[in-house]
């Protein structure tokens, strides 16, 4: 698994990570775990350190509260895994 900051990956792949699942970070209630990414540079002009939205795929093994289809936001300087 290649690990990258949040911004390192949208800048090298781009588009390409658009429905790519990815693995996330744990970060206050969200748990983290496999999630596909829905968007790129969501909101540019309110929050422009939120590079990506991701969208939960399955619960971890770690934590069944993890809601499938929940949404979250990365921060560029997440480490996130491709």
């Amino acid at each position: 698994m290649l690990k990258l900051l949040a911004k390192d990956a949208v800048t090298q792949f781009g588009d390409q990570l658009i429905g790519r699942t990815i693995i996330t970070a744990r970060f206050g209630d969200w748990q983290g775990g496999a999630a596909r990414v829905i968007a790129l540079n969501p909101d540019p002009e309110f929050a422009p350190d939120i590079v990506m939205t991701v969208k939960a795929e399955r619960r971890t093994r770690f934590d069944s509260r993890t809601n499938i289809g929940e949404e979250m936001g990365i921060f560029e300087n997440e480490e996130i895994g491709l």
